[in-house]
């Protein structure tokens, strides 16, 4: 049972990484630019908490991760 937490975090962060990427993808439609510039900032984004940001950042950054991973594929 102490693994379920992670489990759930793990669910949590795909869903909102998935929705995410689908928000991206359907604004690209409209606007062929804003993937690219949303992929740039969400570069930055990821520089910043991972230099920045003091303690545990792990989960901010796989979240960030898997969003640009769906994004690319």
């Amino acid at each position: 049972m102490a693994g379920a937490p992670n489990y759930d975090l793990f669910h949590a962060r795909r869903g909102m990484a998935a929705l995410t990427a689908c928000v991206v993808q359907t604004l690209n439609e409209s606007d062929p630019t804003f993937q690219k510039r949303f992929l740039k900032r969400l570069a930055r984004a990821y520089d910043q908490i991972r230099h920045d940001t003091e303690g545990d950042v792990r989960q901010e950054l796989e979240l960030l991760s898997c969003v640009r991973e769906l994004l690319d594929a």
